[in-house]
């Protein structure tokens, strides 16, 4: 969805609304209607963060960080919170990531997109309640507001002209 949404627009940048767009419509196979927002009456929630990098030099990265998620009242696209940093960063700091990040040639892009399912303190998801039944994603505890999440994630090298997201 990333790489085709802006196919058709003469403005080939990508937005917030665009990103927030991106996330919803990626769940919807879980979520079909507004059980997903929060107060999170199945126990579960989706999130999304993207990591941007531009090389600038072989030690200097352009980072931008995005996090999206389903996580506040309202409806469709306003119930979706939506954070954003932007930053300096050295090889070491990028490496430390993902190393799948590092690029080879100055202006290079890359962007990392790591997909989690996470659960309210009081529920514990299986792979089979979050509708995984063939493969099963990497799970880790996270933190004392969260048990357990579902990570997954890829690194793709974005079209040209799509990042950074403008606000």
């Amino acid at each position: 969805m990333i790489q085709q949404i802006k196919n058709t627009s003469t403005t080939k940048q990508l937005t917030v609304q665009d990103l927030k767009g991106i996330v919803y419509a990626s769940c919807l196979n879980l979520f079909h209607t507004k059980t997903m927002f929060y107060p999170w009456p199945l126990g579960i929630y989706y999130l999304v963060n993207f990591h941007y990098v531009q090389r600038e030099n072989n030690n200097k990265y352009n980072h931008c960080y995005y996090y999206v998620a389903i996580e506040n009242r309202g409806e469709g696209l306003n119930a979706i919170g939506y954070h954003h940093e932007s930053s300096k960063k050295t090889f070491a700091e990028i490496e430390e990531i993902n190393s799948e990040l590092l690029c080879e040639k100055d202006n290079e892009e890359r962007l990392l997109i790591r997909c989690y399912y996470g659960s309210t303190k009081n529920t514990k998801p299986t792979k089979e309640k979050l509708g995984f039944l063939v493969i099963s994603p990497t799970s880790y505890y996270a933190n004392t507001f969260d048990t357990v999440k579902f990570k997954f994630q890829l690194v793709i090298t974005p079209k040209p002209g799509l990042f950074p997201v403008i606000n």
